[in-house]
């Protein structure tokens, strides 16, 4: 018997000496900060960071707001991100899409541009008054980013649609001859895409009638078809429900491999974009049962619940 007393003391003690020991998840992020200080390449190791209660985690990043280390801003960033995928609360995916819209005038490209690609990942609900007003600042520089353009029709700001007709009318400016790209890089074809998004029927008619246009197959499949999805749309689902319904594969990259079948673009790009989509997202790697499941689902549906 008192060999089970000290055994249950000695377990009491070693519990409360780990306890005691264990990092808060400030300490945590501190050191991991610390690590990646000046380095010229990141170590990060966030999976105990991520197990913290997410208003831990915010507050805790938040004394890193502005600082002048660009690995740590960096980081920063990375965390916020994870941490409104980990606990997609409400409240969480406010928070984090506020810092992400101040985070659009980093100084540093790889910040603002992982911003913006996570922004466009949030629905219109999640962006607060702030965050709009974050937007709506940015659309009204003489050059704005091509990718805060976008923004304005993932927050459904409707307000904004004169600034972006203006921006289609300034396109010898914004887009000359002979200096721009691609069409589909232009701040034109941006802005077309943001009013689509908001419904303006005229818009909406542009880029479905624009996207099948695009000479070369790999573009038009892999990079003209999200813009297409990007509008959610009922005509952008059935443009990407045609790519669906096909069987073609895009050109071979290695020799004696089947190229990639359209239809695992189209799988990706409307379980991104409607509710009670059969398949779960995968990224790429949809099987034939998992193609063969979305055809027949899509060839019930009398109307789709697109997300906004």
């Amino acid at each position: 018997m008192k060999m089970i007393r000290n055994i249950l003391l000695f377990s009491i003690l070693f519990f409360l000496s780990k306890s005691a020991g264990a990092q808060s998840v400030s300490q945590q992020i501190d050191e991991l900060m610390e690590l990646n200080r000046g380095k010229k390449s990141m170590t990060v190791d966030d999976v105990e960071i991520l197990k913290s209660p997410p208003a831990e985690i915010l507050n805790a990043l938040q004394e890193y707001a502005g600082d002048p280390d660009d690995n740590v801003r960096l980081i920063k960033t990375m965390l916020e991100i994870k941490t409104a995928r980990e606990y997609p609360s409400e409240n969480v995916k406010e928070e984090v899409v506020e810092r992400l819209t101040e985070k659009l005038s980093d100084p540093l490209a790889a910040i603002w541009q992982q911003a913006a690609k996570a922004l466009q990942q949030f629905e219109s609900e999640d962006f607060s008054r702030t965050a709009k007003k974050n937007i709506s600042d940015l659309l009204e520089e003489e050059t704005p980013k091509r990718e805060a353009i976008l923004l304005a029709g993932v927050a459904q700001m409707s307000g904004e649609k004169k600034r972006l007709r203006e921006i289609i009318a300034d396109s010898a400016r914004l887009d000359p001859v002979g200096r721009v790209g691609k069409w589909y890089g232009t701040f034109t074809w941006h802005a077309f895409l943001a009013l689509a998004r908001l419904g303006e029927t005229d818009a909406i008619e542009k880029v479905l009638q624009q996207a099948p246009t695009e000479p070369d197959e790999v573009i038009r499949v892999s990079r003209v078809s999200r813009d297409v999805a990007f509008i959610r749309q009922p005509g952008s689902i059935k443009y990407l429900e045609s790519i669906l319904d096909t069987d073609a594969r895009l050109p071979t990259t290695r020799e004696g491999s089947p190229g990639n079948l359209h239809a695992q673009y189209a799988m990706e790009l409307l379980a991104q974009s409607l509710e009670n989509f059969p398949v779960q997202q995968k990224g790429f790697g949809y099987t034939k049962e998992d193609i063969e499941t979305a055809r027949q689902w899509m060839d019930q549906q009398s109307e789709y619940a697109i997300r906004k």
